[in-house]
């Protein structure tokens, strides 16, 4: 003979600790149950300082959600016309009532939730409202396709900020599109994983003012266009910038341009000595830095910056010049406590 438990009407004080007992996952399928759930999950719930909303508009629209490292999925979007032949529930997300069900991918079967909408777009929006409003936090990371870019418009159009924004996966992208991407898109971490048709640099190319910009599959950046980028991190993929690229932007590095810059990392064909490379190039400026040291970042995984040769601006800050093999890439990072 089973039973129910009538969990909504246990006492507040145990109610609270059995909401800090479940994930994420577990509460956003309890909110669904009614809005007097709903609305205790949300009383009761304590955010954690790092938990990061995440709406992915690439192939399976759906909501995340990650603390710390852990990363949990809420709900997934789908059409209507997608709807499986299995027996589904219909729950009331913001007013609108809709089918849900789940599905089981991968080589350790995970379980995901999917509710069925007439409108996709439309009920994507409604329910990144809905997990946002739940979990009391804005949307902190978009990402999105070429076609999709509407994502990121509307996050942009709902909250003052957003934190990172994320376009594509390594496939190609009109000109037209890219160029939209970094002249409109106000994400203070901006990541274009995408590949531009063209070789040429898109024309009247402006940059706003970021604290990271991470560009791949490109060929077209040139050093003028690093000279423009204002971020504390610049992460580039282009094979092509010669070392005498290199040297005309640590030159202006050195006059006072990039000020903010604190990482600068540049993919290449192949390596070179960085430290006879400054020594060559800025007899005058090269110092030794005799401590290595690790570069914290959410965004950039960079292990220990070594010791050797860097480069000393006018107003006493280095910048450490290293080759990262991890990486293949030219590296140049400033830190903060260092002054010689």
């Amino acid at each position: 003979m089973s039973s129910t438990f009538p969990l909504l009407r246990v006492p507040q004080v145990v109610f609270s600790e059995i909401v800090q007992a479940l994930t994420p996952t577990d509460l956003t399928l309890l909110a669904l149950c009614s809005r007097r759930a709903f609305n205790l999950v949300k009383s009761f719930w304590k955010k954690p300082k790092n938990a990061r909303l995440r709406m992915d508009g690439r192939y399976r629209f759906h909501a995340a959600i990650i603390i710390g490292y852990m990363y949990y999925d809420l709900l997934h979007v789908s059409s209507i016309r997608n709807i499986p032949k299995y027996p589904v529930e219909l729950v009331e997300i913001r007013g609108t009532k809709v089918p849900i069900g789940y599905f089981e991918t991968g080589n350790w079967p995970r379980k995901y939730f999917v509710t069925y909408w007439e409108d996709r777009e439309f009920g994507f929006k409604t329910v990144m409202d809905f997990v946002s409003e739940l979990f009391s936090t804005d949307i902190h990371t978009v990402e999105f396709l070429y076609d999709t870019y509407w994502c990121f418009e509307w996050v942009q159009s709902r909250q003052k900020t957003v934190n990172r924004a994320c376009l594509g996966d390594g496939m190609p992208i009109e000109y037209l599109e890219y160029h939209k991407i970094l002249e409109t898109c106000t994400a203070e971490n901006l990541t274009l994983h995408a590949f531009l048709f063209q070789e040429e640099s898109p024309k009247e190319l402006t940059f706003k003012k970021r604290n990271h910009l991470s560009i791949y599959k490109t060929y077209w950046v040139e050093v003028k266009h690093l000279i423009m980028m204002d971020c504390v991190e610049i992460v580039i993929e282009q094979p092509f910038l010669e070392i005498s690229d290199l040297a005309e932007f640590l030159k202006h590095w050195l006059n006072g341009g990039n000020g903010r810059l604190k990482y600068l990392s540049i993919k290449r064909r192949m390596d070179f000595d960085t430290n006879e490379f400054c020594q060559r190039e800025f007899p005058e400026n090269v110092v030794f830095v005799n401590e290595e040291r690790e570069y914290e970042s959410e965004l950039v995984q960079t292990g220990v910056i070594p010791k050797g040769y860097g480069l000393k601006r006018n107003d006493g800050a280095i910048a450490s010049i290293f080759w990262n093999r991890p990486f293949n890439s030219f590296a140049m990072y400033v830190p903060t406590d260092i002054m010689i």
